[in-house]
């Protein structure tokens, strides 16, 4: 993958988790800027790296943990509004897994000492019955 690439995946997970353009903006930039100077986001260790203190900026700062005033009504609205609903680490988890496609293995590299397995499910089926009342 190419860095441009990655820098819009990563753009891409930070909208997921923030449901903020401009949140995920501002995510995405102080993440690249945290990158140490050897990482190659090209890697997939990068982009695991890059995750990982995005990961760390957002359980941080409550500014990327508050759901959006405005959210339309179509069908992915929909699911960002139930992802927006879950706990952050919940939320995160499944945008990792279920979104992006990281294995679960790879995710516990990003939220060390967390049962990601358990994460999942619960974040999971909090979406299945939040879109269950929609």
């Amino acid at each position: 993958m190419k860095n441009r690439e990655l820098i819009y995946k990563l753009y891409n997970v930070c909208y997921r988790v923030t449901g903020d353009r401009h949140l995920a903006e501002e995510l995405c930039t102080n993440t690249i800027e945290k990158l140490p100077q050897t990482t190659v986001l090209d890697a997939k260790g990068g982009f695991i790296t890059a995750l990982k203190i995005a990961t760390e900026l957002l359980l941080r700062q409550k500014a990327y943990n508050t759901a959006p005033d405005e959210i339309l009504e179509d069908s992915s609205m929909l699911v960002q509004k139930a992802l927006m609903k879950l706990p952050a680490k919940e939320r995160i988890v499944v945008i990792l897994h279920d979104i992006c496609g990281l294995s679960y293995s790879d995710i516990m590299l990003i939220l060390i000492n967390e049962d990601v397995h358990l994460l999942s499910q619960r974040g999971r089926e909090k979406i299945v019955r939040s879109l269950h009342n929609c």
